[in-house]
């Protein structure tokens, strides 16, 4: 997830918020995968993601593969939060 989001650093979720087209959200696959990606568009059977690190290509996901996908509300860096 480098460069936007490094070692150390949080990521926070806000579950009852609408994912919005353009930001970021959470998502994690039936088969265990976990990631957050720029949400580029919705259809009905299926979600379109662009990577935060450019080393990865656009991806689309079938609603079906998806168990979870959550808005991220906040990127915190270290020097915001204590461990």
């Amino acid at each position: 997830m480098t460069p936007t989001i490094r070692d150390g650093w949080f990521i926070v979720v806000e579950p009852g918020h609408a994912v919005v087209p353009g930001e970021f959200v959470l998502v994690i696959t039936k088969d265990g995968r976990s990631m957050v990606k720029e949400l580029l568009f919705e259809r009905a059977d299926a979600v379109s993601l662009a990577s935060i690190n450019e080393a990865h290509p656009r991806l689309t996901l079938q609603r079906d593969e998806i168990r979870i996908m959550h808005y991220v509300g906040f990127i915190v860096p270290p020097s915001k939060h204590r461990m």
